[in-house]
């Protein structure tokens, strides 16, 4: 079968996308693996805070995105006491530096334009205690699926792809869309027991696995392709009778 310059692969609700037929590498947990070096090791090497907690914040810069929800959290974090930074990287890290004086938090955050995706972006993730996605819309997400091939505990927004991938309880924590309270609450719950985070990660690490292989979503697009080709034939076969 020739294979498509271009094909989608849908969620239940919102497509992910693949180009020129690849899959993307984070996808395979044999690429993205776990550090073999302590965190505090990677940020010192990266100069990244050696103490504390660190939250990796890795969307772009969008309305849908809902950064203000996730630094109004750290507002309140700060407030009761946590010793905690957010790290964010993005082309759209002006906005972001300027979004935390508004909250008050611009001397906890870390955050610098896009970094190479194959020789810093891992490391990044390596070196964080958490990843948080606050999404008011959302796809697939790559980001918690990065996060988690990597180890990194996940809180995500309860929305769109994410409900289907950050499993509350399973494989990460989530939260209603745009309350800082309540991420406030998940966060200190993933900081505080710190056991049930890396079971969490685990399961997530597992689940990218099973559900998100090349070979597994590759399957899965040409069962989908063969079978929309047939219904295709079908109907033509009907309309000419």
């Amino acid at each position: 079968m020739k294979k498509p310059d271009c094909f989608t692969v849908y969620a239940f609700e919102i497509p992910g996308r693949l180009i020129d037929g690849h899959q993307p590498e984070f996808r395979c947990t044999s690429v993205f693996t776990p550090p073999s070096e302590s965190k505090t090791a990677i940020r010192a090497r990266l100069g990244l805070p050696t103490t504390g907690a660190l939250i990796f914040f890795s969307s772009r810069i969008a309305p849908e995105k809902d950064s203000e929800t996730l630094l109004a959290a750290m507002r309140r974090l700060l407030d009761n006491g946590r010793d905690l930074w957010l790290l964010h990287r993005s082309g759209g890290y002006k906005t972001t530096i300027k979004d935390s004086v508004r909250f008050g938090v611009a001397e906890r955050v870390i955050a610098s334009d896009a970094v190479h995706p194959h020789s810093q972006l891992p490391l990044d993730y390596q070196a964080s205690d958490l990843c948080v996605q606050a999404s008011r819309e959302e796809g697939l997400g790559f980001s918690p699926l990065e996060a988690l091939a990597w180890g990194v505990p996940v809180i995500a927004a309860a929305v769109g792809g994410l409900k289907e991938t950050i499993r509350d309880g399973q494989t990460g924590w989530t939260y209603p869309v745009g309350d800082p309270e309540a991420l406030t609450k998940s966060i200190e719950s993933a900081l505080d027991d710190p056991a049930e985070a890396a079971r969490r990660a685990t399961r997530g690490r597992e689940m990218v696995g099973n559900e998100f292989e090349r070979g597994t979503v590759f399957g899965q697009v040409e069962r989908l392709m063969l079978t929309s080709k047939r219904s295709e034939l079908s109907n033509k076969f009907v309309e000419s009778l």
